[in-house]
């Protein structure tokens, strides 16, 4: 999750959000994640569509919308809060409607906070095409923390994959993706591309490769489901600078669908990510 403060309140000592803004991490710039606005307390934001949000070159994969999601929902929860706190993800949920196709064109999601204590948040979102069909939903909860100094990025010197290509090519520029074994375990090295404002690997991100590495495990067992829903839980952070191992198991796979669990773990061993995948 990024996170700028716009028109702070004056003597509140509270978020308030009164202009359009962009997020602040490496992860929204590489997957085109732009501006986001609001419409009284809700944050509205768009998504162009292509085969950078693709493993297949045909359909957008529902987990590159994490990064996406995570900060349309975001900013509902962060805006009233103290300035002196900042917001960590600790579950994202996204569910597939329909089926949207690289060429869909812009995608709008319209973030709404549900629920907000002076401890944690919650707020959900829908995702409409162009002419206003629903094609997901998403929620997400959040807990504050204290806030720290925001990293300063340096987006001229991030590389960036070709638009005309797939996700892969769009997370590994220039050089193959991480090993991938048929049982759906890989190794990630968590770089600065892959890293949210705290330092850590972006949970938008880490969604996305719980969905690469479940799509894998079920692929290995010659079955063409795609992904119907993602839920992920953040138990500890996986600092950059660090090797995140993914581990699958699946659960159930049948004609019609299957259930893969992804456990996201530190270098150290302890899990930092709890992903649960349904395939349909």
């Amino acid at each position: 999750m990024a996170h700028r403060d716009v028109g702070a309140g004056t003597g509140g000592g509270v978020h308030r959000f009164d202009a359009p803004l962009n997020p602040d991490g490496v992860p929204e710039y590489f997957m085109g994640v732009a501006g986001i606005e609001f419409d009284g307390d809700d944050a509205i934001a768009v998504l162009q569509t292509g085969p950078w949000l693709s493993w297949d070159g045909r359909e957008v994969a529902l987990g590159s919308l994490g990064v996406f999601f995570d900060n349309v929902l975001a900013y509902p929860m962060i805006s009233g809060s103290s300035d002196q706190t900042a917001l960590v993800s600790t579950q994202i949920t996204i569910d597939a409607l329909t089926p949207v196709g690289v060429d869909a064109g812009a995608l709008t999601a319209r973030g709404v906070l549900l629920a907000r204590d002076e401890h944690s948040a919650f707020a959900a979102a829908k995702l409409v095409n162009a002419e206003g069909v629903p094609v997901a939903v998403a929620s997400q909860r959040g807990r504050f923390v204290p806030r720290g100094d925001p990293l300063a990025y340096d987006y001229r010197s991030v590389a960036v994959g070709a638009n005309s290509a797939s996700l892969a090519d769009l997370m590994w520029p220039g050089s193959d993706p991480p090993r991938l074994t048929g049982d759906g375990r890989a190794e990630v090295t968590v770089d600065s591309r892959l890293g949210n404002h705290m330092d850590s690997m972006h949970g938008g991100v880490s969604l996305l490769f719980a969905e690469w590495c479940a799509i894998a495990a079920v692929r290995a067992r010659r079955s063409d489901l795609t992904t119907a829903s993602i839920r992920i839980g953040y138990a500890r952070p996986i600092p950059v600078g660090t090797t995140a191992t993914f581990e699958t198991t699946v659960l159930h796979l049948g004609r019609t669908s299957a259930n893969v669990s992804v456990l996201g773990r530190t270098e150290t061993g302890k899990c930092g990510v709890m992903a649960a995948v349904t395939l349909h």
